[in-house]
């Protein structure tokens, strides 16, 4: 069995494998063809779920693989970088047992037997919302850095949305239209909201009324042919000689 599979999707995919002994089957990645074309990339740890669809990957699997590789997530994405790094590839033989990347590095590669969970049943579906203006919610920091770091080897770009379908349920970071991260909410736990001794600012002093009330005096002393600073005469002109030259030298 082979398959082709762009890097940086499987690199970021392998962040969220499990190191756990028990469930030994979460310590690769499930990869299996889809309707919509192409394969999808799973690794869960059952706390972080990365799913990626490669639209334009090479293979002749007939249904879904568990993967191992033999390689850190860091390893694999460090293989491939340069200027078109998101145009890299990596060749998965399974039958030799070897991974090769791009650049000719190669990593074991094994399958692992196993079923792999149905990804689909923690995802959040209904109508999303942004989740930290909808719910007051718990993450691990951890996998919160683990999406930071899938959302920047997948779009080079460091701004992640966070998005849940009701208060409960699990966080959607998206990354493409082909990619997310799914983290499961943690446990409240204690909030104490804003520090007591950060000092409110002091509010600034309205002045709108006495701006107003000023620019009503002027216009008043402007329609009776006054100086609209003194309100001395001032010959049909807006200031007076004396407050003229006065404003010329202020300037």
């Amino acid at each position: 069995m082979k398959v082709t599979v762009n890097a940086m999707t499987l690199a970021s995919v392998a962040l969220a494998r499990s190191v756990e002994e028990v469930r030994h089957y979460l310590q690769g990645v499930y990869i299996h063809p889809v309707d919509a074309g192409g394969l999808a990339l799973v690794a869960t740890d059952g706390h972080v779920l990365i799913c990626a669809r490669d639209p334009h990957a090479e293979h002749d699997l007939q249904e879904g693989v568990i993967v191992q590789l033999n390689a850190t997530a860091r390893q694999l994405a460090q293989k491939c970088t340069g200027q078109d790094q998101r145009q890299m590839t990596t060749l998965i033989d399974l039958d030799a047992g070897i991974a090769t990347t791009s650049k000719g590095t190669i990593f074991p590669a094994s399958t692992i037997k196993g079923t792999f969970p149905d990804y689909g049943r923690v995802m959040p579906w209904g109508k999303l919302k942004p989740a930290v203006i909808a719910n007051s919610m718990a993450l691990n920091h951890v996998l919160l850095t683990m999406a930071g770091q899938a959302h920047d080897w997948l779009t080079g770009n460091r701004a992640v949305q966070l998005w849940q379908a009701k208060g409960d349920a699990p966080v959607l970071i998206p990354h493409t239209p082909e990619a997310c991260t799914i983290i499961m909410p943690m446990r409240d736990g204690l909030s104490y909201g804003m520090p007591d001794w950060i000092e409110r600012p002091k509010a600034m002093r309205d002045t709108s009324g006495q701006v107003a009330a000023l620019k009503a005096r002027r216009q008043k002393r402007r329609d009776a042919g006054q100086c609209i600073d003194c309100g001395s005469p001032a010959d049909g002109k807006a200031r007076c000689t004396s407050c003229a030259t006065r404003n010329r030298k202020a300037a």
